[in-house]
């Protein structure tokens, strides 16, 4: 995890500056205006007049230490806000998006409920932005921890040695099982994970040869 300059990953992000509304391109194929992201939600018209607009980014990027080496990027927008995305790459982040969809309806469903109104019952929620299928931006939340870093924690609050969350739970896992009937219990779990395998192949068989829900809902994917 580190700060590095925009201009590394992308020298067009980096030079750019809002020139005018509308987002026409320049002689050199350079956009003058983008809309801050996130702003179409879908439940009511949108205004685009009306919608923030990116002024400039941040000069340098936070390479987050996890897998992908996501980076949060930093918005300078029109309403003299600074937003923070992460910028995940090697993911499709629809799924993601719709799970925020689903979470906004649970909420609608819940502020019509007197009783769910009065205990104040509401599921926080973040944009996500879907930019295509292998990259997409998600609204940095500020005071949120990763599950690992909880992990790391509470493993340092209450294991000696310095142990890490991850190495915690791999001795848990192994003392699961007592020593002398590991042998054991893993033939059982092949056997188990045979069966499955078999069952599985019948209900293929079985089974359309599409999934028609998830063809429906790509069909009707945004981004």
């Amino acid at each position: 995890q580190g700060r590095m300059p925009l201009g590394w990953f992308s020298a067009a992000l980096a030079s750019y500056r809002c020139a005018a509304r509308g987002g026409e391109l320049t002689a050199t194929g350079a956009l003058t205006s983008m809309e801050v992201p996130g702003q179409y939600s879908g439940a009511v018209e949108p205004h685009p007049s009306s919608h923030a607009l990116i002024d400039s980014f941040g000069s340098e990027v936070l390479v987050m230490a996890s897998l992908r080496k996501p980076k949060r990027l930093t918005v300078h927008s029109s309403d003299q806000q600074d937003r923070r995305y992460l910028v995940k790459g090697g993911e499709d982040l629809r799924q993601d998006a719709r799970v925020q969809t689903l979470f906004s309806v649970i909420n609608g469903v819940l502020a019509r409920s007197a009783a769910c109104a009065r205990r104040n019952l509401v599921l926080h929620t973040y944009s996500v932005v879907p930019l295509n299928t292998r990259v997409g931006l998600i609204e940095w939340m500020d005071g949120t921890e990763p599950l690992m870093a909880v992990i790391n924690g509470a493993a340092r609050s209450i294991c000696s040695g310095g142990k890490r969350g991850d190495d915690v739970l791999k001795e848990a896992a192994a003392s699961a099982v007592p020593g002398g009937d590991r042998g054991v219990y893993f033939e059982e779990r092949r056997k188990v994970e045979a069966h499955l395998d078999k069952a599985l192949a019948i209900v293929r068989r079985l089974s359309p040869r599409c999934d028609l829900l998830r063809r429906g809902i790509e069909a009707r994917s945004v981004g």
